[in-house]
C-alpha cells in the first residue's frame, strides 16, 4: 500500500510513450516493475522525461544497445529471459 503511493505515479508516466510497454506488479515483499522498449519505435525525448531514465547524445542515430546492457547490468538490474 505505501509502496503503491510511490510507484504508481513512476508507472503512470510511462503509459503514453510510444515504443514503450511498462507493468508493475506488486508481491507480498517486493515491487516488480518490467520495461520493455522498442528501440525502432520509442519516443526517446518523451522518455528522457521520466525520473531513472537517462539518454545521451544523438538518438536520431538510434543507441547502442550493448552499451544500455552494460549500463543497465551495472546499475544492479538483471535480464529476463
Amino acid at each position: 500500500e505505501d509502496a503503491a503511493k510511490i510507484l504508481d505515479p513512476l508507472s503512470a508516466k510511462y503509459k503514453n510513450i510510444a515504443g514503450v510497454e511498462e507493468k508493475l506488479t506488486y508481491e507480498d515483499t517486493y515491487a516488480q516493475e518490467n520495461v520493455s522498449v522498442d528501440m525502432e519505435k520509442v519516443d526517446f525525448k518523451a522518455l528522457q522525461g521520466i525520473s531513472g531514465t537517462m539518454v545521451s547524445g544523438d538518438t536520431s542515430k538510434g543507441i547502442s544497445m550493448k552499451q544500455t546492457q552494460t549500463l543497465l547490468e551495472a546499475a544492479g538490474f538483471k535480464e529476463a529471459k
